[in-house]
């Protein structure tokens, strides 16, 4: 602030990351990664052979892939779709609150280092054991996961990335 010269030569402390996250955020967006094992990408392949776009597209709800470099693109990254969660998250030193406008949910966490935030005790009613965070700044802090489900006993994986502004 004493600075007469606009040299260029200031130099300013950057905000740590345990400063950074801790405040309150709005859910801005949300995306799903559904990955799918191997053997479920095979007989995808197989069935697109004996089905059209359109049809195939209503069967399993997401576009065919029409070329090996897009099944490629399928097998790694997954179908990605836009999630519907809506509400705001309020961290401070050691409480993770999500009020997702149904219900709050209150979660004590440990930032482990500069990119992991671990959940003590999440519970049965809170699918995460952590959030790998992406970005971080003043205004914006994007979280990523990733977890199992399963589904008419077939097992998957899926990666939640979350974007929440101040």
């Amino acid at each position: 602030s004493s600075a007469i010269e606009n040299d260029s030569s200031c130099e300013y402390a950057s905000a740590s990351v345990p400063d950074l996250i801790i405040g309150n955020w709005n859910l801005d967006s949300a995306t799903v990664s559904i990955i799918f094992p191997q053997e479920i990408i095979g007989l995808l392949i197989l069935m697109s052979t004996t089905m059209s776009p359109e049809e195939f597209e209503e069967e399993m709800g997401f576009p065919m892939p029409s070329s090996q470099a897009e099944w490629d693109e399928f097998a790694t990254n997954g179908v990605i779709q836009d999630a519907e969660i809506y509400g705001t998250a309020s961290l401070t030193s050691s409480t993770f609150t999500i009020n997702d406008l149904e219900e709050v949910i209150e979660l004590e966490y440990q930032l482990v280092n500069d990119n992991t935030i671990e959940f003590l005790n999440p519970g049965e009613d809170f699918d995460f054991e952590y959030f790998t965070i992406v970005e971080v700044n003043e205004t914006n802090l994007v979280l990523t996961s990733i977890n199992t489900g399963e589904e008419e006993g077939i097992i998957f994986e899926y990666m939640v990335m979350i974007y929440f502004s101040k």
